[in-house]
């Protein structure tokens, strides 16, 4: 088992830095990076940890169990880079950033509002004294990933909520829809900040330079891409889709993205972003074949393998390819004869191969590759007709292999052509360029006079203006990475000139020329506009292409609006030419929760609870049956799914432990509904027309985030009782256990509709995107450290939040207890799951005359329990990855080296801790003191420490001065010494002689202080999830009203005889007495 990169990979590179065996490359510090037209996983090296899966911003990375027909390929492209790729698998140290003092304040300009803007905000905003402000020309941030991927392209659209997230944060502020050069200068900017970054990419598209090229009919690919994307400034563009056939002069990505878009049926396309006058035109689109012209031979093509296999992949599409196409120059047939073919040229080649073979299927579309073929004139009067192409034969010059025109010359008939041959960058007012390069000079992001000139202080460049228009986001991220070290370096030197000005002032110049800036709230109330109306259409966003009503629904001005905006809605009558929207019948169509972002899944939910009203006990007990159902009938899936993402885990772990405990809990919690949804009256109910009463509503829509170590009881269980509470649930299984969060993703839908339950997949991003969304209330089990960000995620849409932490569990053994029997039930307590639950004993405060019977009778139980062995013992849990499994011998070597006796427990003839299988020794620690890790951070693992007291006061001490646990374990009776171990220190629960006893769907289970915030299970976890509504009605009509208005004095009299009736039902007459 191992994990593949797949084709939506977008370079990012996050999977490096957290892969712990280095098996992903190229690196960013690899020089193969910059060019690489993606990342591979080594299937040789790859230990199956998963640490990469939730990392990947688009969800490229998938288990190899779980690649599809379309994607099987990726298998052998991973490993076929790996055959002469030779790379050393040794951990890497991470490159140290600049640190700025903490006092120190700075303020920030941003040019430009894409992927590598947002990249250097990003380590910028590392440093808390820096404020950034970043400018756009548009009213709408995100640059080419709003208006450049194509529209299918959806993973990478997922960067939009990486993006938000560092809009997000207190210290960043948008000021869109300013021109830089129009409404203030590059020297007023100066003035106001002290550095000032350029990422506004490189707009201007290259052209072929051949005659007819300005002929109506020809376009660019950026123009095109801008018009299916809503771009403002194409918008308006007609492309000529009337003709049968269109032309793509250039054979890259985007090229491929150009041909997708127009050969994919439009309905496919209908679900996605694409802009609806664009849908609209693609509907009555005639063009039946696109012709790919690509200058240079098969392996110098410019496109992906990815993108290739993609389009070979459009149903209803044939790729077409003469075999004569795929002639390779004499270097590349000598290397392929010898063996020696860069295995990305050959995994190129083989697949042009293939589908060359391939026969078409009549009727089909047609997607025509041809190689060695250039444009050299465009046909037509008053439009393209045509274009005139020309055949190429390799060459050698000078000893360098190219491609020079041969005299074979053909005309295509085409009706559009698109030249798709790359962006080039453009002088920017009050900066130098390079117009060689197409770039602002610079050295490492510094901006220069010229290219060999000195250095322009504080003004800095990044992406495609930097470097020229080469290399996606993946490079972005390296390239904004340099940029900011540099910004950071140059701030942290004192050498920069301070702003003189403030930067509000140069907003009032900017209005005061004609700009309309928009900031934060102004961009939320565009994204949620057309997020709504694509709602209701069944799409993600539909898009607002006009400037004038962008700029309207940003500063709310609704009689600016065209008439069907005005009332939040987006949905357009019905025009000659037009379909009908038929908003409502879309809205209600099935959808799987993999085909919505999360933003829809959360708005259906809250749609239908709202459209459906409250629902009453027998809707509850068919939903807890379905959620039985659902776990029970797949048991056997789940439980082998959690056996291959541990390795190594006893069944009944999963059957009972998992499975059998949620149907349990519903079982039990279907008995108790009439009772928990009774309204019940208050004592002051029983006065004469008083009403006093409190009902339970549900919440709305409850998001629940789970952990690895029991990731289907510790995201059913809490799911359990939200439904029962009459809520929808949206859950997030961890990324760790990928296996059983893809059965749970794959079995969820059978059972029911997204609007009521959905499971959410890593595919849909990092669990930090899950918890930014505006629940109705949000459930978190993990550590600590994660869930004070969960908290801080949901206080920022004020969601109610209920955490279940964990912590360091304490035993205490008392001196009437039976050592040996105490530390039985410890040892074997401790070794459960290898201590990876968040109620395993952590470590044991034992009499000081019973410790060594404790000790020896804890490792003797370790023995004999283990006889068996450990390594291929199917009952010993393996530690969940590999990253875990360090941590955790990190725990234990730290204390060793600081003093602390380990005393392991080894079965003859094995040898552990074994790497392999990731299972871990008993170990058993004395002498720990507070200077070492393991005192302070809770293990997960099969370690145990033990403390000695001479007195109560010992332990007592110690608890309180941690963080309070989950759970307390007391061995020995109820009595004096209880008691004042309970009633000295806080716990979540206290356990008597058992291992968790407290864990029960009948009683409130929960944290308190840094092991959690509020409770679950049975009568609390129905409340958890719901509103106490309270409904109340007085016996006088409008008394208070009556006597809090002027002129209350006639009534005192009045108000003190009732005053006195319920001060004497309730206190027994005596404070009547004393008004009296």
């Amino acid at each position: 088992m191992t994990f593949v990169i797949t084709q939506s990979c977008c370079g990012d590179a996050s999977c490096v830095s957290v892969c712990p065996v280095n098996c992903i490359h190229p690196t960013p510090e690899e020089q193969r990076f910059a060019t690489a037209e993606m990342l591979y996983i080594d299937p040789g090296s790859c230990i199956d940890c998963g640490l990469c899966l939730p990392e990947c911003p688009v969800g490229a990375i998938v288990p190899d169990h779980e690649l599809d027909a379309r994607s099987a390929g990726y298998l052998r492209i991973n490993a076929d880079h790996y055959r002469d790729h030779d790379v050393s698998h040794g951990l890497s140290a991470p490159a140290q950033a600049p640190v700025l003092p903490a006092r120190a304040r700075y303020r920030v300009a941003l040019v430009g509002a894409g992927p590598s803007a947002f990249y250097v905000a990003a380590e910028l905003l590392k440093h808390t004294g820096v404020r950034i402000d970043m400018f756009d020309r548009l009213p709408t941030p995100y640059g080419l990933v709003r208006t450049g991927v194509a529209p299918d392209h959806g993973a990478t659209r997922r960067f939009e909520a990486v993006f938000a997230a560092v809009a997000g944060r207190s210290n960043f502020r948008y000021l869109l829809n300013i021109t830089v050069g129009e409404h203030i200068s590059h020297t007023e900017l100066r003035r106001c900040y002290d550095a000032v970054v350029y990422a506004v990419g490189a707009p201007a598209a290259r052209r072929p330079g051949i005659p007819g090229e300005d002929l109506p009919g020809s376009l660019s690919a950026s123009d095109f891409a801008g018009w299916y994307n809503g771009h403002p400034a194409q918008a308006g563009l007609t492309p000529a889709l009337s003709g049968p056939r269109a032309v793509i002069v250039g054979n890259g990505n985007v090229a491929l993205d150009v041909a997708r878009v127009l050969l994919t049926e439009p309905e496919n396309l209908a679900a996605t972003d694409i802009a609806d006058h664009a849908l609209q035109a693609l509907r009555d689109s005639r063009i039946e074949e696109v012709v790919i012209l690509g200058r240079r031979g098969i392996t110098q093509a410019a496109f992906t393998i990815g993108e290739f296999l993609g389009v070979g992949a459009l149903p209803g599409v044939d790729v077409v390819i003469d075999p004569v196409e795929l002639l390779l120059d004499e270097a590349a047939r000598a290397a392929e004869a010898a063996g020696t073919l860069d295995s990305t040229i050959t995994t190129r080649l083989r697949v042009a191969r293939e589908a060359a073979a391939r026969a078409p299927t009549s009727g089909n579309k047609r997607l025509v590759f041809r190689f060695l073929t250039a444009p050299h004139a465009l046909h037509g009067e008053h439009s393209v007709t045509g274009i005139g192409v020309v055949r190429n034969d390799y060459a050698t010059i000078n000893g360098r292999q190219t491609v020079i025109p041969t005299h074979d010359h053909t005309t295509l008939d085409a009706t559009l052509v698109v030249y798709a041959i790359g962006q080039r960058g453009v002088p920017l007012p009050g900066l130098p360029f390079d117009p060689t390069l197409g770039s602002v000079p610079n050295a490492a992001g510094r901006v220069l006079t010229h290219p060999r000139g000195h250095r322009i202080p504080g003004v800095y460049v990044v992406g495609w203006c930097k470097r020229g228009a080469t290399g996606g986001i993946g490079l972005n991220r390296r390239c904004a990475a340099e940029t900011a070290a540099a910004v950071l370096a140059d701030l942290d030197s004192g050498l920069l000139p301070r702003p003189r000005r403030s930067p509000d002032e140069l907003l009032d110049l900017a209005a005061r020329r004609g700009a309309d800036p928009i900031d934060g709230r102004g961009w939320r109330r565009i994204d949620t506009l057309e997020r709504s109306a694509g709602a209701r259409a069944g799409r993600p966003r539909r898009k607002l292409t006009d400037l004038d009503t962008l700029r309207a629904v940003a500063h709310n001005r609704a009689e600016a609006l065209p008439h069907p905006l005005r009332s939040n809605s987006m949905t357009s009558s019905t025009s000659a030419g037009q379909r009908p929207d038929n908003s409502a019948h879309n809205a209600s169509r099935p959808a799987s929760a993999e085909s919505l972002t999360l933003s829809e899944i959360l708005e259906r939910q809250r749609a239908a609870f709202l459209r459906d009203g409250l629902p009453d006990a027998e809707q509850r007990r068919d939903r807890l049956d379905r959620l039985a159902a659902m776990l029970a009938e797949n048991v056997d899936e789940i439980a082998d799914a959690l056996q291959e993402d541990y390795g190594s885990r006893p069944r009944v772990w999963t059957v009972a432990g998992e499975v059998g405990f949620c149907v349990a809990q519903a079982v039990y919690a279907k008995t108790q509904l009439s009772r928990w949804m009774r309204p019940h009256p208050t004592a002051l109910s029983r006065l004469p027309g008083m009403v006093q009463e409190v009902r339970t509503d549900p919440r709305g829509v409850v998001g629940v985030i789970g952990p690895w170590n029991f990731p289907v009881m510790l995201t059913m269980s809490p799911a359990v009782d939200a439904l029962a509470a009459g809520n929808r649930v949206m859950i997030r299984p961890s990324s760790v256990t990928a296996r059983v969060t893809g059965v749970l993703t794959r079995i969820a839908p059978r059972y029911f509709p997204v609007e009521e339950l959905a499971v959410i997949s890593p595919r849909h991003g990092r669990g930090a995107d899950f918890s930014k969304l505006p629940f109705d209330s949000l459930f978190f089990t993990g550590s600590p450290e994660v869930g004070a960000s969960v908290a801080a995620d949901a206080a920022v849409n004020l969601v109610p939040v209920t955490l279940e932490l964990g912590g360091k569990n304490p035993v205490v053994v008392d001196r009437s207890a039976d050592p040996r029997a105490a530390a039985r039930a410890v040892a074997r307590s401790r070794l459960g799951h290898s201590g990876q639950i968040c109620l395993s004993p952590d470590y044991v405060f034992v009499p000081e005359e019973s410790a060594d019977a404790f000790i020896d009778e804890v490792l003797g139980t370790w023995r004999a329990d283990l006889a068996a062995g450990v390594v291929d013992n199917p009952e010993y849990t393996s530690i969940i990855n590999y990253a875990n499994y360090i941590r955790v011998l990190g725990l234990i070597e730290d204390a060793v080296g600081k003093g602390a006796v380990a005393r392991e427990v080894v079965p003859a003839g094995e040898k552990l801790p074994d790497p392999l299988t990731r299972k871990i020794a008993p170990t058993l620690l004395t002498g720990v003191t507070g200077t070492m890790a393991v005192d302070s951070e809770e293990v997960f693992g099969p370690v145990l420490t033990v403390h000695c007291y001479d007195d109560l006061t010992q332990p007592i001490s110690h608890i309180t001065a941690h963080d309070p646990p989950l759970t307390l374990y007391w061995y020995g009776p109820r009595g004096e010494r209880f008691d004042r171990v309970v009633n000295g220190t806080r716990s979540g629960s206290v356990n008597i002689g058992d291992l968790m006893p407290n864990l029960a769907f009948n009683v409130p289970f929960g944290g308190v202080g840094r092991s959690g915030i509020g409770n679950y299970h049975g009568h609390a976890g129905y409340l958890t999830f719901s509103h106490q509504r309270t409904i109340a009605r007085t016996p006088v009509q409008a008394m208070t009203a009556t006597l809090l208005s002027p002129g209350y004095t006639g009534n005192l009299e009045r108000a003190v005889r009732l005053s006195a009736m319920l001060l004497t039902r309730y206190g027994r007459g005596l404070a009547a007495r004393r008004l009296g």
